[in-house]
């Protein structure tokens, strides 16, 4: 009998279908992030300012980044960090799109547009629920987890609980506001409910970290973090004339995105060299 709980066979069919996802994911990062500009012909809705799509083609591309970090390892301790928080921005995500379903391309003329809102409406049904199933059936795998080899920090700790609550906050207020509450750009009720949507997935991430208290488990999570926080950076940077710099609103989350990425680089260039991350495959 195995001694600790590794990733069972459902489970690790999930990952296969994300192996798919994730080249999916790409595309949107690559129409979102890259060429932002022309979501109303290559993407599910149309996004405006091109702003927005830079944050959710980041977020795309640290997704991307989450899933590669946890497929290679098979002790579930270290890969659950890639479920929770996936379901619970793709749960929040498919409440957005049914509020707006009228919004997204899925009786454009066009064919690819139309194709990719289908593509994204059947994706965010299934995939939701799918996780959270999964993820119950996984906990109850016979096994343990390995004890933490590396606890979190105090400093550590105390940074990510200050980012888990603001994510959270500004996750919910979005969410149930999207147009009363300040961001530094502007959003439109879809745009403030999918970038909310994006908030709380990384806020769960924050906390499921905390709860877990083991950075071996984490590195998939602080990558990417990380990589979110440094390619919406350079889009703040890239879409600066969408964005209000006469008040505080720019200033403090520009300031905030970057102490994300400084906590995840600090985190991740602190590990130790992984000799003891090794003993539990």
């Amino acid at each position: 009998m195995e001694r600790y709980r590794r990733i069972g066979p459902g489970l690790t069919g999930v990952f296969a279908v994300f192996s798919g996802l994730a080249f999916l994911a790409f595309l949107a990062f690559l129409a979102l992030y890259v060429v932002g500009g022309h979501t109303d012909q290559i993407f599910s809705w149309t996004i405006l300012p091109a702003r927005t799509a830079g944050f959710l083609g980041a977020a795309y591309a640290g997704a991307l980044v989450l899933f590669a970090g946890a497929l290679h390892d098979r002790v579930w301790a270290r890969a659950r960090i890639s479920v929770l928080p996936p379901a619970v921005f793709s749960g929040a995500m498919l409440v957005a799109t049914l509020m707006h379903l009228e919004k997204f391309h899925l009786d454009s003329p066009e064919v690819l547009p139309r194709a990719i809102a289908w593509l994204w409406l059947v994706v965010y049904v299934v995939v939701p629920p799918a996780l959270v199933a999964l993820f119950l059936r996984q906990q109850r795998r016979p096994g343990a987890d390995p004890a933490p080899d590396e606890p979190l920090p105090v400093p550590l700790k105390l940074v990510m609980g200050v980012l888990a609550a603001l994510m959270t906050g500004f996750g919910v207020a979005l969410f149930a506001e999207p147009s009363g509450t300040p961001w530094p750009w502007t959003l439109t009720p879809l745009t403030g409910r999918a970038t909310a949507a994006w908030l709380l997935g990384l806020g769960w991430a924050l906390v499921q970290g905390l709860v877990d208290g083991d950075r071996a488990r984490l590195r998939p999570g602080f990558a990417a973090i990380g990589v979110t926080a440094l390619l919406d950076l350079l889009a703040s940077v890239r879409y600066r004339d969408s964005m209000d710099w006469t008040g505080t609103a720019s200033w403090s989350y520009v300031l905030a995105v970057a102490a994300i990425a400084a906590m995840a680089a600090a985190a991740l260039l602190s590990f130790p060299g992984g000799e003891r991350a090794g003993r539990a495959r």
